[in-house]
């Protein structure tokens, strides 16, 4: 079992062994865990308690796994610093440095361990003003002048140190709310039978402030603010700023983490890939490059600009009108509005573009082959192989290869940003 203590980027590990669980896998407070025990008749022990008197019958406790669920966990009060290891592209790995056990060594968790890990991510770094290269410790400026020491594989290893901190004292505005705060929050409404609620303390047309019963005011980190993104969303977000600084010198914003290295899961893995998709097709880029894609396949080779700007539109505000009828919910990427803005454009429904010999759709060679094939009702003849006949060596009788049959790779269609020369 394991208890968590972090904030946004920096895990500290702590772990019990006891055998009065209810399932597998219960995650319980150490006060919890105590109580329980103690009711059983036990105790909660640490890895010293697990040393017999005899060393043949000692019970090696470890965490080192890399299936949590073959791992065995205890609670211990030994201490354990937290690192970043810097490599020479700038990307970071997260360190777990436990302190040494005096009965046996110390294992980590491969995925925190400073000689095995490999999982580094980008983190964003101040850049010069002049260069505009990202400063960070590294040999070559011998890891900030000693702030971070070199590793044996001539990385940087640096202690971290988390700061948080109030970013507003009276009620922001919906812009400053969502350009500076970084940390989400549950909704206050979650919180209803807890020791601590939340209550609506100030609010505009735009953003809402909801404070704990504990506090006084806007102005400490535990105030949630309920604010509508660029999106459409309803977002909560912490009165909270929270920074790492590496070795003393090298301060930067704290990234968002989702899963726990020392004890990965599936769900949080789930959210991870969740956030990650929806960060994509929010991206600015998206809109007119799905737009342009469905186009492609909807009878317009080469849409034009203003074509392919409407689609977009749509698409980012989910709905479309034409005449007295709108579809669509108001939604980000509702694609009911992308389908009528696609049928129901002018540039769809003109008859004058059906005479403009570059407007509509270009087949790509192997679809015309078989499109005359077809028409012809060609059948293969049994004792002829797909591969053979007809469809070999297409690529010097129509200039496209044929899937499966012989193309040297998969990808062998037209790129989708390919337009045909008129």
């Amino acid at each position: 079992m394991q208890v968590i203590i972090y904030s946004s980027f920096v895990l500290v590990l702590t772990t019990f062994l006891c055998p009065s669980q209810e399932f597998h896998g219960e995650r319980t407070l150490f006060a919890t865990t105590e109580l329980q025990c103690t009711t059983d008749g036990g105790r909660v022990c640490d890895s010293n308690g697990l040393i017999a008197d005899n060393p043949a019958v000692n019970i090696r406790t470890t965490y080192d796994n890399i299936f949590p669920s073959q791992n065995t966990m205890f609670w211990t009060d030994a201490s354990c610093t937290l690192s970043l290891k810097i490599r020479a592209d700038g990307l970071v790995a997260i360190i777990h440095n436990p302190a040494a056990n005096p009965f046996f060594e110390d294992e980590t968790v491969p995925y925190v361990d400073a000689n095995n890990t490999i999982t580094f991510i980008k983190v964003p770094w101040e850049k010069d003003a002049l260069t505009a290269e990202e400063i960070f410790p590294t040999v070559n400026n011998t890891c900030g002048a000693g702030a971070c020491s070199i590793t044996h594989d001539d990385a940087c290893l640096c202690d971290v140190t988390v700061s948080e901190s109030t970013v507003f004292d009276s009620l922001p505005s919906r812009e400053d709310a969502l350009s500076l705060l970084k940390v989400g929050a549950p909704p206050p409404e979650s919180f209803a039978g807890d020791t601590v609620s939340y209550t609506l303390f100030e609010a505009s047309a735009e953003i809402e402030a909801y404070v704990a019963s504990d506090a006084s005011g806007i102005g400490v980190e535990s105030t949630i603010f309920k604010v509508e993104d660029e999106f459409g969303n309803t977002v909560h977000l912490k009165n909270m700023a929270s920074s790492i600084t590496l070795g003393g010198l090298y301060t930067l914003r704290n990234p968002p983490n989702f899963i726990e290295l020392s004890a990965p899961e599936l769900r949080d893995a789930e959210y991870e890939i969740d956030a990650f998709l929806m960060h994509l097709i929010q991206h600015p880029t998206s809109p007119p490059f799905i737009a342009k894609n469905l186009l492609q396949l909807h009878g317009f080779s080469n849409p034009t600009p203003r074509q392919v700007e409407r689609v977009a539109t749509a698409f980012m505000k989910g709905t479309f009108t034409k005449g007295d009828s709108t579809f669509g919910d108001g939604r980000y990427g509702n694609l009911a509005a992308v389908a009528a803005a696609i049928a129901l454009d002018a540039e769809s429904v003109s008859p004058v573009l059906d005479d403009d010999p570059v407007h509509g759709q270009i087949r790509e060679p192997l679809l015309k082959v078989i499109g005359v094939m077809r028409s012809l009702n060609f059948q293969r003849h049994p004792s002829v192989k797909i591969r053979h006949g007809l469809f070999d060596n297409m690529k010097y009788k129509i200039g496209q290869m044929v899937r499966h049959f012989n193309s040297p790779v998969e990808f062998m269609l037209f790129l989708c940003l390919f337009i045909t020369h008129t």
